[in-house]
C-alpha cells in the first residue's frame, strides 16, 4: 500500500523544512478541494516531535506551524499523542515521515540570509516561493494541453477518427480515456509524461472531441479496431499502454488480438464490474448503477430524473463530516471528486440523448468479461487504485492483479477515482518506476 507521493521542489527549495511545509500546503489544499469547510471545524493535527534539518541545525517543526497557520488560514496542531490523529491527520503525518526519508542532509537552501529567530519571515519567504512554483506548474499544464495535436485517422468503415499527439521521446505512451470523459482529468499527468515520452490520447468513438459525452454505442470489437487504424496511421509498431476506469479493458481486449504491439499495461482505477464470481467485490455504486441504466435502456423517458440521481452519486453529495474520528465518513470524503473536476464529471450527464447512450454503451461494455484473458498476459502490467475509490472497486482491482501472472498491485491510502488528477505526481512517479527494469521483475508465462 502507498500512503505517500514525491514532493516535487525545484532546486531553490531543496531543503528539509521547506519539503515538509511544501507537503503540509499541499495537503490542506488537497483536503479543501473536496470539502471547503472541512478545517473549519477542525484543526489539522501533526506529530509534534518532528525535527528537521534547516540552515545546518535541527529544528522542530511545530515552532513554524503559528506563522504558517495564520497564513493560509487553518489550524494546525502540533501534538505528542498520536493517538489523537484522525485518518485525515495520519494521511498527513505519513507523506511527512516519507520526506522526511527522503531528505539529503547535504542539501542546501539559498536562504542563509535568514534570521532562524523569525519564523514568520520563513513562512512568508517559503508561501511567496510556492505560491510561484505552482502557478509555475498550472501555466505549464495549461501550455502542454494547448500544445496537443490533433490528428485523424479513417476506420475500416471510412469513418473519421480523432486523436490527440503530444512530446516525444524513444518510449510511446497510448492513453486509452474512460467511455464519454473528456481530457480534463488527464491534463496534470499528461504533462508529466510528455516531458520525456511520446504521448498518443485516445477518446474512445462515440465520445465527442469538441464536446463530452456518448452519443453512439459501439461494441469492444469496434473500439479495437479503431484503435488498430490510430497506431497503424502513427506507425506504431509497439507501445506501452495507460487505461483510466473502463480503459483497461479495451486495452486487455486490445492485447489478445495484437499482443505484439502492448510491450506493457498500466490500470488506473480499474472497472471489472460484472466479473463472474466476484460480483461482491463491487461497489455500491457499480451494483446501483446497472439497474438505473437498464431502466434507461428500456424506457429513455427515464434519463431526465436519473440524470440529478447521477450526479449526486458522482459528486458524493451528502458526504458531510458528523464524527470527525470516524473513519468511515472520512473516507467517504476522501472519494469525493476535488472542486476542479466538478464541472468534467457531471458533463457527460447534460443531455437526454447523452445519458440514454452511456447506458447502451455501459451495458454493452459490462456484458464482454475479459477475465477468461488474464491468465495468458505475459506483458508487464501495473495496477494503481485508490482505497477510497467508491466508483470502480479496488478490491476488484486487486483481484485481476492476483489473476494475472505478469501484474503487479499498488494501492494509494485517501486515493480516490481521481488519481491520475488529484495525484498526478505519484502516480507519474509509479509509471516511471514501473518501467525501469531494474524496478520491477515479472516472470513471463511459461
Amino acid at each position: 500500500m502507498i500512503q505517500n507521493q514525491e514532493i516535487n521542489c525545484s532546486p531553490s527549495v531543496a531543503n528539509g523544512l521547506w519539503l515538509l511545509l511544501a507537503e503540509i500546503v499541499a495537503f490542506k489544499e488537497e483536503i479543501t478541494a473536496k470539502s471547503a469547510d472541512y478545517f473549519l471545524r477542525q484543526p489539522l493535527k501533526i506529530d509534534g516531535n518532528i525535527r528537521v534539518p534547516f540552515m545546518g541545525q535541527e529544528e522542530l517543526l511545530r515552532e513554524y506551524m503559528a506563522p504558517l497557520s495564520k497564513a493560509i488560514g487553518i489550524e494546525i496542531e502540533p501534538v505528542s499523542d498520536t493517538a489523537k490523529f484522525s485518518l485525515i491527520d495520519s494521511l498527513l503525518n505519513d507523506r511527512l515521515s516519507v520526506v522526511l526519508a527522503q531528505f539529503d542532509s547535504t542539501a542546501v537552501s539559498d536562504v542563509s540570509d535568514f534570521d532562524l529567530a523569525d519564523k514568520e519571515q520563513i513562512v512568508h519567504s517559503f508561501l511567496n516561493e510556492y505560491t510561484e512554483q505552482q502557478r509555475a506548474q498550472s501555466a505549464e499544464v495549461t501550455r502542454v494541453m494547448n500544445g496537443l495535436e490533433r490528428r485523424s485517422t479513417k476506420n475500416e468503415s471510412g469513418e473519421t477518427l480523432y486523436y490527440y499527439a503530444g512530446g516525444s521521446g524513444e518510449r510511446t505512451i497510448v492513453i486509452i480515456n474512460a467511455f464519454g470523459q473528456g481530457l480534463a482529468y488527464w491534463t496534470r499527468l499528461i504533462a508529466d509524461l510528455v516531458v520525456n515520452h511520446k504521448v498518443i490520447i485516445w477518446l474512445p468513438r462515440g465520445s465527442g472531441y469538441e464536446t463530452v459525452g456518448i452519443t453512439t454505442s459501439y461494441s469492444v470489437t469496434e473500439h479495437r479496431e479503431d484503435l488498430k487504424a490510430l497506431l497503424t496511421q502513427e506507425r506504431i509498431e509497439r507501445a506501452e499502454f495507460l487505461g483510466w476506469c473502463t480503459g483497461p479493458k479495451l486495452i486487455i481486449d486490445y492485447y489478445a488480438a495484437y499482443p505484439d504491439q502492448v510491450a506493457s499495461m498500466v490500470f488506473l482505477n480499474a472497472t471489472f464490474k460484472d466479473w463472474p464470481g466476484n460480483i461482491d467485490a463491487q461497489t455500491d455504486f457499480e451494483k446501483n448503477l446497472a439497474p438505473l441504466l437498464k431502466m434507461v435502456h428500456d424506457r429513455p423517458q427515464l434519463a431526465t430524473p436519473l440524470i440529478e440521481s447521477l450526479k449526486n452519486v458522482l459528486l458524493a453529495r451528502g458526504a458531510d463530516i458528523h464524527d470527525p474520528q470516524s473513519s468511515k465518513e472520512l473516507m467517504k470524503l476522501l472519494a469525493v471528486p476535488c472542486a476542479d473536476l466538478s464541472e468534467a464529471v457531471v458533463e457527460p450527464l447534460l443531455s437526454q440523448t447523452g445519458v440514454v447512450s452511456y447506458a447502451k454503451q455501459l451495458m454493452d461494455f459490462w456484458n464482454y468479461n475479459v477475465s477468461e484473458l488474464f491468465g495468458a498476459i505475459s506483458v508487464p502490467v501495473l495496477f494503481i487504485t485508490g482505497d477510497c475509490d467508491r466508483i470502480a472497486a479496488p478490491r476488484m482491482a486487486q483481484l485481476a492483479a492476483k489473476a494475472i501472472p505478469t501484474a503487479k498491485y499498488v494501492e494509494v491510502s485517501g486515493g480516490s477515482h481521481y488519481l491520475l488528477y488529484e495525484r498526478h505526481e505519484l502516480v507519474s512517479r509509479l509509471v516511471e518506476l514501473f518501467w525501469a527494469p531494474k524496478v520491477f521483475s515479472y516472470r513471463a508465462q511459461g
